[in-house]
């Protein structure tokens, strides 16, 4: 009952996946799709967060940590391991660690973004937790200026993709 993580995993790029505690996926379930699992394997040299979202098999909100697990003599991943948070548990955690430095009375304001520039944590997420589009919450939103600083000094690359499901453009950083 004290365990800091909601539930813990693992799963093989061939889509073998193994949870604890057990709890039985969906017929549906391909963990090669989640946001959690191609985040790591685009950062295979780094623990990765994925911006909140429904659990598949609990549904309830979470933040997944998760780092890809290289393969033995091979410089190519086997899969990921993964840990959730329930996401109120996260919010704690992150208040706890920073409530010395995030005052909004002072104007000092704090913001937990993914490689994606959306958020995982800001200011008033808490109000905001039941939102549809809790995953997609975008920097750019909410501090503009910032955003195009941050994209002008190279910290994010903008990168443009036609999405013919939608016939749109998207946008990537």
């Amino acid at each position: 009952s004290d365990n800091t993580f909601y539930q813990l995993f693992f799963s093989t790029y061939q889509g073998l996946s193994i949870k604890y505690p057990a709890r039985k996926y969906s017929g549906t379930f391909n963990a090669l799709q989640r946001p959690w699992y191609q985040r790591a394997l685009s950062y295979p040299d780094l623990l990765v967060f994925a911006t909140p979202y429904l659990d598949a098999t609990t549904s309830v909100l979470v933040a997944t940590g998760a780092t890809a697990i290289m393969a033995p003599d091979s410089e190519y991943p086997y899969g990921v391991a993964a840990f959730d948070y329930q996401f109120d548990e996260f919010l704690t955690y992150w208040h706890d660690i920073m409530s010395d430095v995030c005052d909004t009375r002072l104007r000092q304001y704090c913001y937990l973004i993914d490689s994606s520039a959306f958020l995982l944590y800001y200011d008033g997420i808490e109000d905001d937790i039941d939102d549809d589009d809790i995953s997609i919450k975008f920097l750019g939103d909410f501090e503009p200026t910032l955003m195009q600083s941050l994209i002008d000094i190279g910290f994010f690359i903008n990168d443009t993709n036609v999405n013919y499901l939608d016939d749109t453009i998207d946008i990537a950083y």
